[in-house]
């Protein structure tokens, strides 16, 4: 009985519900944003961009402009003034004296100012020939390699001592070729955009003497 009344009346069909986002899904197109808040988009592009420009500038400025290089200190234009010697006195003898203009190559941004205290020495096989040269204060604008005065090098065996002048100095006389170092520290400080920089150039140039002709063969500086 029950049977026949479940098959005279079959159950009513199942309603399907669509997901919540397909039913209330807008049609057609996003509407435009608020015309204040592109304003503000943009703004913070044009900011951002700014402050990679800003950045990039700072770091081309801090490796080039602010960046210290240490000077460099030069003998130029030697020239000899007068050359005497003899290698069959007994201690051998030398006696010149040189003329040379010392030169400072700055490649900085600021000016490289030093004071007094520096000078040149004068060494032959690693003995002083002759009197140190004081150098005096001075400047070397920017950018630029400039002539810091002109030196008067005196070079004496009489500051060799007697085995000194017997062993080497008798040898290059014969030679005609005699081979003398200059030395000198210049201590200085440079100033870009305000910061100051303290800076050593350091010299070693070695000058050589042509007996045959009394003048300089070569200079070479390290």
């Amino acid at each position: 009985m029950n049977t026949e009344e479940n098959q005279g009346n079959p159950l009513a069909p199942a309603r399907l519900y669509g997901w919540s986002d397909v039913e209330f899904a807008p049609k057609g197109p996003l509407p435009p944003l608020p015309r204040k808040r592109r304003r503000a988009s943009k703004c913070f592009v044009y900011i951002l961009l700014w402050l990679v420009v800003q950045a990039a500038i700072s770091l081309v400025v801090a490796l080039v402009v602010i960046r210290v290089e240490t000077p460099r200190l030069r003998l130029a234009d030697v020239a000899v003034k007068s050359l005497r010697h003899d290698s069959f006195t007994s201690p051998p003898s030398l006696n010149a004296i040189l003329v040379a203009n010392v030169s400072v190559k700055n490649k900085n941004f600021g000016a490289f100012r030093f004071n007094n205290g520096s000078s040149i020495s004068v060494v032959y096989a690693g003995h002083p020939i002759g009197e140190r040269v004081p150098i005096e204060a001075g400047r070397v604008r920017a950018r630029h390699t400039g002539k810091v005065m002109n030196v008067t090098i005196q070079v004496k065996s009489d500051w060799l001592g007697a085995d000194v002048a017997a062993k080497n100095l008798s040898g290059d006389l014969s030679s005609g070729m005699v081979r003398v170092s200059t030395y000198a520290s210049l201590r200085g400080r440079i100033r870009v955009w305000g910061i100051v920089r303290r800076r050593t150039s350091d010299m070693n140039c070695t000058i050589a003497l042509n007996l045959n002709s009394s003048s300089v063969q070569y200079v070479r500086c390290t």
